[in-house]
């Protein structure tokens, strides 16, 4: 059998087929160039983010590649990655919000993990100095067109190419953005910080943001530590002028601190008919900050988070049981809890969301057989039969749709607190701790 090319050698081949000339300051070339010559996609042939995946093609030339459009791809002379200052890094004990857990930071899976644990842990907001945080849209999107230059070489221009951000982070005064990698790393692609940057430094104004701060994440476990490098731009329109502007260490020391106040309060008869169709907590924890934002009534919070007055009202109520808001007359209003939730830390935020939650009398016995001590494991039959026993009036078909609402709720107290495991078949077991 033949054996695979590898994307090495089929770089070499695009080079050839299309008469690029290596020595030239900037080529370009297309997605379907590359998918016609390689029979690979070209997202995966172009995929370099780090020193050591560069071919020789590109290496031995100085040259790397970059989006610049959808389906468009130059390819440029000059300083591409840049090495990261582990030797600036100054390092701290931290002690986290919630214990460890196999199930909430699992480095053998994906950045994804880490990203939550490092926000749902209070890490975020301690290493930007920002305890008023809150979520941007983290993911893949087309850019903003902006010009800029490979120092000395090329002047490029961008326009829709796709660009992609593990965590973005945003308070009243500044926006943070993070690139994380699950394993300790030597260089990165600046392009992961240029690109979100440019974007969104663009758009800054119009949000009143005074700064938006380029971060660049690792973390090693032996012992587990996350490395965060805030870097700047001196000149925004210049790639390669990246500058450091702090590197600090948190080793993470395992907290035994169980969330304060979850089973001291009691359950509230009076939510255990709650069956609200609103499965998703955060859309229901962004309820309080559209009401303090003047998105006062159903039709306004349906046309905030793009759904019908229907699905606005099933979130409207959570939030409403979980006691943030109260609706008088047609409009909604943040009661004092409210008020105080909006004004809260992110870990204090989902603190005072989990022990909300825990006054519905089902999921009070759930987290009082699973996390107070027992350690009990239920499976999601069992749970159904927790939450027909507090709501009798819940039978049929009923049953594993109210269930799968629950476990969904149960999965965001897995991911913020770390005081439960629900697995992917509705399982609700004590969270495995990790010896560190």
């Amino acid at each position: 059998m033949v054996p695979r090319p590898t994307n090495r050698e089929l770089w070499v081949k695009i080079f050839a087929d299309l008469e690029i000339d290596p020595s030239q300051n900037v080529s370009y070339v297309t997605a379907e160039q590359v998918r016609r010559i390689s029979q690979r996609e070209a997202r995966n042939m172009a995929y370099m983010d780090e020193q050591a995946k560069v071919p020789s093609i590109f290496g031995s030339h100085s040259l790397f590649i970059l989006p610049v459009a959808n389906g468009r791809y130059a390819i440029v002379r000059g300083k591409g990655y840049h090495d990261l200052e582990v030797g600036s890094i100054i390092y701290e004990d931290f002690q986290p919000s919630f214990p460890l857990g196999t199930s909430v930071l699992d480095p053998e899976k994906s950045e994804g993990s880490a990203v939550s644990y490092a926000w749902n842990a209070g890490i975020i907001s301690h290493v930007t100095g920002q305890p008023s945080l809150f979520l941007g849209p983290p993911g893949r999107f087309a850019l903003d067109p902006f010009d800029f230059r490979i120092d000395g070489y090329a002047q490029l221009h961008q326009a829709g190419a796709q660009a992609e951000i593990d965590g973005f982070y945003y308070s009243s005064q500044s926006a943070c953005l993070m690139e994380f990698k699950a394993r300790e790393c030597t260089d990165f692609l600046i392009r992961q910080l240029y690109y979100p940057y440019r974007h969104w430094s663009g758009r800054a104004a119009r949000y009143n943001w005074e700064a938006v701060r380029p971060f660049f994440v690792d973390f090693g476990t032996d012992p587990l530590t996350f490395r965060f490098f805030e870097y700047g731009f001196e000149d925004p329109t210049d790639y390669e002028s990246i500058k450091l502007i702090s590197a600090r260490g948190l080793k993470i020391k395992d907290s035994v601190r169980p969330l304060r106040g979850l089973l001291d309060v009691s359950p509230e008869q009076s939510l255990a008919s709650l069956t609200p169709q609103a499965d998703n907590i955060e859309r229901v924890l962004r309820v309080p900050f559209l009401v303090a934002g003047g998105q006062s009534n159903a039709f306004l919070v349906a046309e905030s988070e793009g759904f019908t007055q229907r699905q606005s009202s099933y979130y409207r109520r959570a939030a409403e049981a979980l006691g943030f808001v109260i609706r008088l007359g047609g409009d909604y209003e943040l009661t004092d809890l409210g008020r105080k939730f909006v004004s809260s830390g992110p870990v204090q935020r989902n603190e005072l969301a989990t022990i909300q939650l825990a006054r519905i009398p089902a999921i009070h016995e759930i987290l009082e057989r699973v996390s107070a001590g027992g350690g009990e494991s239920m499976t999601r039959t069992r749970v159904g039969e927790i939450l027909q026993s507090h709501d009798p009036r819940i039978h049929g078909s009923t049953v594993p749709r109210r269930t799968m609402t629950v476990l969904a709720w149960l999965r965001w107290v897995q991911q913020t607190t770390g005081l439960l495991t629900v697995d992917t078949l509705g399982t609700v077991r004590p969270t495995p701790r990790l010896l560190l």
